[in-house]
Order: C-alpha cells, then structure tokens, then sequence
C-alpha cells in the first residue's frame, strides 16, 4: 500500500488546555482504553487492545457523537516501532474514520485542528498518514494545516518506510 506521510510542528500552533466537552455540536470524547475496558464506545476491541499493547498504554480515541451515534474516530499515538520517523514526543493521528453520512462538513477538518491545539505544548511534531488513493482524507490533511512530506510504503512488519 503506497501512502502519503505529512505533518505540522506544533511550535506554531496555539494549544488549549483541556478537551471540549463538544465540538462543531457534537459531544466530544476522549476515550483511553486500559487492558480491563479495552471494548467502549462500539469501538473494536481486538483492534483497540492491539494498539494499546504496540503504544504501551499510550493510545488515545477521540470519538465525536450524534446522540448515541458514532460519528467519527481519531485514534492518538505516541512513538511506535511501526513509525521509525517520529521521536518520542510526537502524535501520530490515524485510523482516522468519519461516518459516510456525515462526510462533506469539515468533520476530519476540523477535528484534527483541534488535535493540533491540544497537543501543541504537549509533542514537537503530529504526523498523518493516508492511503495516495483517499483523495478527501487528502484535501482535509491538508486544509487542516499540514505539509506533505514524504510517500510511505508498509513493510511487511507494517513499519512505515519513506519510499
């Protein structure tokens, strides 16, 4: 799979302190799974105790909800073995999901401007990936403020390498 790699330093982003309670109307979570609550949310529990177990306890989900409705995912990692590139105190962003019917309204856009501001003060750099197909994963990277860098290619091992 041939991806596109970008990213933005938080050194010129202004950071808030705290999660909003909602987002663009929406109620806003963040969710941390821990070995005994790997499964909320409607979220995939195999999935998310995968990342749990290869972040170390670090992964994060910021899920946005429709009343009972899961709307969109952002899934929120520190360094990994599987991003070589990153140093300890950047981001990684991604698996990154918005539900079709609310595709077109600046979700993704949005959401990771607000990534950005909450961890600018807390990481030197956020990094996205997508696959070079997603055309509107691409035109929301990159209306949100990020720089393409690189395209990536997944190893086997599914380790990120620059192409």
């Amino acid at each position: 799979m041939k991806l596109k790699l970008y990213t933005i330093s938080t050194s010129e982003l202004e950071s808030i302190k705290d999660w909003p309670e909602t987002f663009m109307g929406f109620r806003l979570v963040i969710y941390r799974p821990g070995l005994f609550s790997i499964k909320r949310y409607r979220t995939n529990a195999l999935y998310n105790l995968m990342w749990f177990l290869v972040s170390r306890g670090t992964l994060r989900i910021l899920l946005l909800f429709d009343g009972e409705q899961v709307i969109h995912t952002s899934y929120l990692t520190r360094k990994t073995f599987r991003y070589p590139f990153m140093s300890r105190k950047d981001i990684n962003i991604g698996q990154i999901t918005t539900d079709p019917a609310y595709r077109g309204r600046g979700i993704m856009t949005n959401v990771l401007k607000l990534i950005y501001s909450f961890y600018a003060d807390k990481s030197e750099n956020l990094w996205i990936y997508c696959d070079e197909e997603n055309i509107g994963s691409q035109k929301a990277i990159e209306r949100s403020g990020t720089k393409f860098v690189s395209f990536m290619k997944m190893s086997e091992l599914r380790i990120l390498k620059p192409l």
